[in-house]
């Protein structure tokens, strides 16, 4: 609402300087929709009419806090994300088109039927396994077309991914890696009274993480292949 100062001013024992700026700030979300609140703030320069998200606290004393957290990005994002379609469309024609509506439909799917089942109490690497079974052939035949490469290269994604659920289970275990990351992590626990298990969901998102790579390397490498057969019928599988 307000730029009330900005000065730099020295950090303690480190012999640098921060730009603080003393702003008024009003609220247009949460309980107090329309109140005013002067704070100060050194994470990045605020402007006036820029849209922010704040931190209040209260502690036992009754005293206030705020913070600002960071700017909103939603702007930003729906321009982005409106410049990603339009590039993919106008480069990929009818595949480009394809393969979004691939992608929509994946999140879809991770979103209506990965996190319900999670939060349900089911099995998370089952359940992403299955998840990106589903998710690769959407995608790939969606994009590539029903021909042998895709389907060549969905059979071997299908094999990558379940060579990294083998591994990923065992090297969670062996390099005893907790899937708590950060306090969050805490916090979900705590309001899942403890019903997920956090090595299992690290292990799902290793799973869930892998669907985009493989998915390029595997339609590369079926094409590439697929042109060799052609281009050398006397060729042996083996040797290809």
């Amino acid at each position: 609402k307000q730029i009330i100062s900005s000065e730099n001013r020295d950090v303690a024992n480190t012999g640098v300087q921060q730009k603080i700026q003393k702003i008024k700030v009003t609220f247009t979300d949460g309980d107090k929709v329309g109140q005013d609140v002067i704070l100060e703030d050194d994470l990045f320069e605020s402007k006036v009419g820029e849209s922010v998200f704040v931190r209040y606290l209260k502690n036992s004393d009754g005293i206030e806090y705020y913070s600002i957290v960071e700017p909103n990005r939603l702007s930003v994002l729906l321009w982005l994300t409106i410049l990603f379609i339009a590039v993919v469309v106008v480069f990929g024609g009818k595949h480009g088109v394809f393969a979004l509506a691939a992608l929509c439909i994946s999140f879809g799917g991770v979103f209506t039927l990965l996190f319900p089942r999670l939060l349900a109490g089911s099995d998370p690497i089952i359940t992403s396994l299955l998840i990106a079974g589903l998710s690769l052939f959407v995608v790939m035949f969606f994009s590539h077309g029903w021909n042998r490469v895709t389907l060549s290269a969905y059979l071997g994604s299908t094999f990558a991914i379940l060579i990294t659920v083998f591994l990923a289970k065992y090297a969670v275990v062996w390099a005893k890696l907790s899937g708590f990351s950060d306090e969050s992590s805490v916090f979900l626990n705590l309001a899942t009274n403890g019903t997920l298990h956090f090595q299992s969901l690290l292990n799902a998102a290793i799973i869930i993480g892998v669907i985009g790579v493989v998915d390029d390397v595997a339609i590369t490498q079926a094409s590439v292949v697929a042109q060799l057969l052609d281009s050398n019928k006397h060729k042996k599988k083996i040797e290809l």
